[in-house]
């Protein structure tokens, strides 16, 4: 008959001391570099609050963000403040050229993230996620044209909503508005906010490109992935037989679907978002153009 091992404290030698103490540490270290799935918490590792935070409020876990949360971003330059300044005040016109991804990349880049991303974000409840969602910055801009210089380069930052925890795929559309479309914040030079025009004829005119045509938008919630925002570049081109006067064009996001989205439903499994057919009554990045 087999004897059944039997261990008492009597039992206890210096060897038996040495493999718990082993055995301890090993999990200490197990913890402390686990990380939840889709989490910015860490295990056994104490979190830091030093951005991210409700304005003027002392940083605490109930006032800011933890730090976790913007691992995965570039390193957010010394002139960040400034520079964002700057561009919320609409002092500046150049920000394709100007601003890269330590820029674009930081949430405290958009004023929708104090307005309305940071008080969801401290409010989460398990199980409230969003699975689709996203916006523009800006979502509008105009530019003047001459007969003899047709080309236009501009660009808009493209972003998930806050606290979308999917992957979205979607296609960088062209958009030609039909019948009479207006800014909602900006203006042409001479005041001008709204046109009448026919898609068609603007459509033998102008035409539009962007780069990437396509984009994987990251998720915004368990922590910000670096491809949350992506900077789209777009190119317009002018004829230059258009007739003068004031045009209004933009770009539309639109799903991925047929072979190139079921290869995606295979990488990216249940975390891949579908289209969520948002109606739009307006392209999400308009752009004004006046040939002169």
């Amino acid at each position: 008959m087999a004897k059944r091992a039997r261990f008492s404290i009597d039992s206890i030698t210096p060897k038996h001391i040495f493999v718990l103490t082993a055995i301890i540490i090993i999990l200490e270290i197990v913890l402390a570099t686990s990380v939840f799935p889709q989490s910015g918490a860490t295990y056994g590792v104490k979190e830091t609050y030093t951005r991210g935070c409700l304005p003027g409020a002392i940083p605490s876990p109930t006032t800011c963000l933890p730090d976790s949360m913007f691992r995965d971003l570039s390193k957010m330059p010394d002139d960040f403040g400034p520079v964002r300044a700057l561009i919320l005040s609409g002092r500046v016109q150049d920000i394709c050229g100007k601003v890269d991804e330590r820029y674009y990349e930081q949430p405290e880049s958009y004023d929708t993230f104090y307005k309305t991303g940071l008080p969801q974000m401290l409010k989460s409840e398990p199980g409230r996620e969003v699975v689709a969602g996203f916006g523009s910055f800006p979502a509008e801009t105009f530019t003047t044209v001459s007969n003899s210089s047709g080309i236009v380069k501009t660009c808009f930052f493209l972003s998930t909503a806050w606290k979308v925890d999917r992957f979205q795929p979607l296609s960088i559309m062209p958009a030609f508005p039909d019948g009479t479309i207006g800014f909602t914040e900006n203006k042409f030079p001479d005041g001008t906010k709204s046109v009448t025009q026919n898609a068609t004829d603007v459509k033998k005119y102008i035409s539009i490109t962007t780069s990437p045509s396509e984009v994987i938008l990251e998720p915004a919630w368990g922590y910000l992935y670096r491809g949350w925002v992506r900077k789209i570049d777009v190119t317009i081109n002018v004829a230059p037989n258009t007739p003068k006067g004031k045009y209004i064009v933009g770009v539309n996001p639109s799903g991925i679907g047929g072979n190139r989205y079921q290869d995606l439903l295979w990488k990216y499994k249940t975390l891949l978002s579908s289209f969520p057919g948002i109606g739009l009554d307006r392209p999400m990045y308009l752009i004004g153009i006046d040939v002169q």
